[in-house]
């Protein structure tokens, strides 16, 4: 009787060694079907100080968004021979651009920026990046480039940005302050005088919005933008 109660006890102890080791040799296998570990941040510490430096910079006055696929920009022209398409689309498919400014209410894609760091003196990084700037110039997408540095002026990141998206506006650049006005242009702007600034006494010119669902509809803005941003309603 006690041999056979020994027996049984050697049985299921064995039952039980031999189910632990499927079930670990189970897990181990799923876990090498699936060979991947979580980055701990989306942007390096660079990408993410100039991230903070554009928000400061652009004022909510842009979404911004990080880390965006070159192909989510930019599409291959329709109508081309199917292998000649799919040899275009892996030009492009897994490059991807720093940061995307869009327009709020519409996401209109409105500038892409790129961060260099050392890595884009390299023969291989720079051959990638006038592809991207070819590219992005064909298809008109405002692009601007800034050097990784230790410290911004977020008056001059603004300014660089403004005058990418909005070449025309900016037209005088008071090179001895580093104060960057704005010339209206008498045709589509008119010049209150009546009107100063409440924060900086300029004067307030009539505008147009250009883009998004409030296209056409004037407010006065300062001259003295992008230095100033102060707004008002045209009553």
């Amino acid at each position: 009787m006690e041999i056979l109660l020994f027996i049984i006890v050697l049985l299921v102890v064995g039952f039980m060694l031999f189910t632990k080791k499927n079930q670990s040799l189970a897990v181990t296998k799923e876990n090498n079907s699936f060979p991947y570990f979580k980055i701990q941040a989306l942007l390096t510490p660079a990408e993410l100080s100039f991230y903070h430096v554009l928000k400061i910079a652009m004022l909510d006055e842009y979404d911004i968004f990080a880390k965006v696929r070159l192909a989510d920009l930019v599409s291959v022209n329709k109508g081309m021979d199917r292998a000649e398409w799919g040899k275009a689309f892996n030009k492009i498919k897994a490059k991807h651009i720093d940061f995307v400014l869009c327009d709020k209410n519409t996401s209109e894609i409105l500038c892409a920026i790129e961060l260099d760091d050392q890595s884009h003196s390299q023969a291989k990084r720079q051959q990638r990046d006038e592809f991207v700037t070819k590219i992005l110039d064909v298809v008109k997408i405002p692009f601007v480039r800034f050097d990784v540095t230790r410290t911004y002026q977020s008056d001059a990141v603004s300014k660089n940005i403004h005058l990418a998206i909005t070449p025309e506006e900016i037209t005088k650049i008071d090179n001895s302050s580093g104060n960057f006005l704005i010339e209206p242009d008498v045709n589509e702007l008119k010049i209150t005088k009546e009107r100063k600034c409440p924060k900086c006494s300029g004067e307030l010119v009539l505008r147009k919005i250009s883009r998004g669902q409030k296209k056409g509809q004037e407010f006065f803005g300062c001259s003295n933008f992008p230095q100033c941003r102060h707004m008002a309603e045209v009553l």
